[in-house]
């Protein structure tokens, strides 16, 4: 078995629960999937496309995000 790696996530000093669960999901997209880093690089390109900066899986990871915040109750 393979050592499990430990996913790190960098905050801005201007703290948003939000983010920090958006940037979790990211990661618990790619972590232990093989397509996972494929999808982040065509969302990455796909997000150059968009005139939010955002991609798919963008959109999916605030979805999740916000659906949490609100079912925890905590405001972001």
């Amino acid at each position: 078995m393979v050592g499990l790696q430990t996913p790190t996530i960098q905050l801005d000093p201007d703290f948003n629960p939000s983010t920090l669960v958006h940037e979790w999901v990211h990661k618990t997209q790619a972590f232990g999937n093989p397509l996972g880093f494929m999808a982040i690089g065509f969302n990455k390109i796909w997000a150059q496309f968009t005139t939010d900066g955002e991609g798919p899986l963008d959109s999916s990871a605030q979805s999740v995000a916000e659906k949490m915040l609100a079912t925890c109750n905590i405001a972001p």
